[in-house]
């Protein structure tokens, strides 16, 4: 058994279950709220056959994103802010409790108000 495998104890059990929450109601904290992350950047570029077997040093352009003077970053129109989701009431997931013959079965998903943020922006930048 390896060491990260002995930590593991019900808390794993009932998240692969039941979304995280344990078997008596409430939730474990998922670490800090943040942005999602964005996509991932591709580069394409050719190179011949010989400079992919030997090595070769190219310039290639990345077009990226850049923040915003008017909002600065934050995506809001000025003078309005982020608000909390009101679907997920800023958790970024919503949970459906279902009857069963075993028992409530608790799932958890991304809130699809919010992506997941638990934030949304009513007046957004233009």
């Amino acid at each position: 058994m390896t060491p990260s495998e002995r930590g593991r104890g019900f808390g794993d059990l009932f998240d692969a279950f039941f979304g995280g929450a344990g078997p008596f109601g409430g939730s474990r904290q998922r670490g800090p709220k943040g942005p999602a992350r964005g996509p991932d950047l591709e580069v394409t570029t050719t190179i011949d056959f010989v400079d992919s077997l030997f090595g070769v040093e190219t310039d290639v352009t990345v077009r990226t994103a850049v923040s915003c003077d008017e909002c600065e970053g934050v995506g809001t129109a000025p003078g309005t802010s982020v608000s909390t989701c009101e679907d997920c009431n800023g958790a970024g997931e919503v949970r459906a409790v279902r009857n069963t013959v075993l028992g409530q079965i608790v799932s958890a998903s991304p809130c699809r108000r919010c992506s997941g943020l638990g934030e949304v922006i009513n007046d957004p930048c233009t």
